[in-house]
């Protein structure tokens, strides 16, 4: 469809064309976000961890405060010397 097309439409078939755009638009929002779960879930699992771990659907739980967030250890390797060391991470 082209720009041309759509100014030949009356107005019922511009409102339903609008109308098709927007559930097109929410399926491929649908499919973005199962698709970056899906990836997310896939990727915190190399790690042994589950967006469980992260909170409540997948972010902080809102119900915790600042201090009481979780923190899971894990190693991290320093390029340039060589050296290991603890850190915090999520």
């Amino acid at each position: 469809m082209t720009i041309e097309s759509l100014e030949t439409l009356s107005d019922e078939q511009l409102r339903a064309v609008i109308a098709r755009a927007g559930e097109l638009l929410k399926q491929h929002d649908r499919e973005r976000k199962g698709k970056a779960l899906s990836d997310a879930r896939a990727i915190l699992a190399s790690v042994g961890l589950s967006l469980k771990d992260l909170g409540t659907k997948g972010s902080i739980a809102k119900s915790r405060s600042i201090g009481q967030t979780k923190h899971v250890p894990f190693t991290c390797s320093e390029t340039g010397r060589g050296k290991t060391r603890r850190i915090s991470g999520v």
